[in-house]
């Protein structure tokens, strides 16, 4: 699931973070190791990495899109040129 600036409304984390605890629990509810550690358990969430730097499409090699913070989604060479101010607006939208 792609996460981008423009999803940063109360409404969409609320909805996600209710989709992701609700996962956590029945993979909890699952787990020998919760019961063994006497039912505490850490909620992690893993996203997985790029399999690749970059992507080709109609011969066109960029690089790969890495998210809000890094570059754009777009398929052209500015857009997919990291940008630093993406990251200060990362920052912003957290608090």
């Amino acid at each position: 699931m792609r996460r981008e600036f423009r999803d940063c409304e109360s409404d969409n984390i609320a909805r996600r973070l209710k989709i992701l605890l609700q996962m956590s629990f029945g993979a909890a509810a699952r787990s020998e190791e919760t019961y063994r550690a006497g039912g505490a358990f850490c909620r992690a969430i893993r996203q997985a990495p790029r399999s690749a730097d970059t992507e080709t499409r109609d011969g066109v090699t960029l690089p790969t899109y890495r998210g809000d913070n890094v570059n754009r989604p777009g398929f052209t060479a500015a857009e997919r040129e990291p940008d630093p101010e993406l990251l200060l607006r990362g920052y912003e939208r957290a608090s």
